[in-house]
Order: structure tokens, then C-alpha cells, then sequence
């Protein structure tokens, strides 16, 4: 698979992330939130996971808070915006075999 293809293949979503000012980047800070949210159902104060949080990944509570922020945000779409690709798209998968 080309960037290309992976980019046409996901066009439709890669867009609705930049309208909702997600970026890949995000990734990078999924395990913060995952681990919030799995302390908040253990029922921790927020500011007690914020601080651990804080400390356990070496980045300041504003940025915690920030990163807690950003993935409760709800995400918007245009009515009628289907997440489908616009053209159907052919892959072709090559495997190389070391030699």
C-alpha cells in the first residue's frame, strides 16, 4: 500500500480530523486519557489523576488537563457526511521475503 492509497482509502475521516482539530499526533497521548479514565472509574478525584498522571509521564498538570480536554470534546460532522471513501479503491499487498 502506497501513502497514497492510504490517504484516498481514508479521505473522508482524515478530513473530519482536521475539521475537529485531531491529528495524529493524538495518538501519542491516548495511553494519558486511557489511564484517566480508567482511574476516574475506580472513582478518583480528577485532580488526584491529573497529578499522578502528571508525575507518572513527566509533563505538567495544564498539559494533563489540556490532553483530558481535548479527547472529551465531542466531534462534529456536516448532516448527511458519510465516513465512506468517495471511490472505491483496489490494494494490492506485496510480502517481501528476506534474503
Amino acid at each position: 500500500m502506497t501513502c497514497y492509497e492510504l490517504i484516498k482509502a481514508n479521505q473522508s475521516l482524515l478530513q473530519l480530523m482536521k475539521e475537529n482539530q485531531i491529528t495524529v499526533n493524538d495518538v501519542e497521548t491516548l495511553q494519558i486519557y486511557e489511564e484517566f479514565r480508567a482511574m476516574k472509574k475506580h472513582n478518583h478525584k480528577t485532580v488526584y489523576c491529573v497529578a499522578v498522571l502528571a508525575d507518572k509521564y513527566e509533563k505538567s498538570q495544564r498539559t494533563i488537563y489540556n490532553i483530558i480536554d481535548h479527547f472529551r470534546k465531542n466531534v462534529t460532522m456536516e448532516k448527511g457526511r458519510w465516513l465512506v471513501p468517495s471511490t472505491p479503491l483496489h490494494v494490492e499487498w506485496s510480502v517481501r521475503t528476506p534474503q
